[in-house]
């Protein structure tokens, strides 16, 4: 069995209205959020930031107090683990890195929950968004 770990961010913003970013993976078509695989020596958190960096060009730092963990198997022979963080993002500006992402949205909650391919990444998502009302950040 192959281990692969990845780290991300579930993005939002909130002047006018609250929206989460959310992105089209170039290379299967997948909504999700940004997200890469660790190399060595960083943290979780460095690895999020970076490939958010890369990713959707914005900076971003990480809220105190939430990480979410997904498990799956992409394939049968590789168990996958990728930690989620939440960001504010200081900018709706985006500027992808077209060999990962071939699209992106900033969408209301409710759309991206119905925009995002996979059932982990919605709870995720709630999660994110229950954990931001709590902390009043929305």
């Amino acid at each position: 069995m192959v281990y692969e770990k990845s780290c991300g961010s579930v993005l939002y913003r909130n002047n006018d209205e609250l929206r989460i970013l959310v992105i089209k993976q170039a290379r299967n078509g997948n909504w999700s959020f940004p997200k890469g695989h660790v190399e060595n020596g960083e943290t979780e958190i460095e690895t999020a930031v970076r490939e958010v960096k890369e990713e959707v060009g914005i900076s971003v730092q990480p809220l105190d107090g939430f990480r979410e963990v997904i498990c799956y198997n992409p394939r049968s022979n590789i168990q996958k683990e990728v930690v989620y963080f939440v960001s504010l993002s200081p900018s709706p500006t985006v500027k992808i890195q077209k060999e990962e992402v071939s699209d992106y949205k900033w969408v209301r909650p409710n759309h991206a929950l119905k925009t995002l391919t996979f059932k982990n990444d919605r709870e995720v998502l709630k999660k994110a968004l229950k954990f931001l009302r709590e902390n009043g950040k929305i």
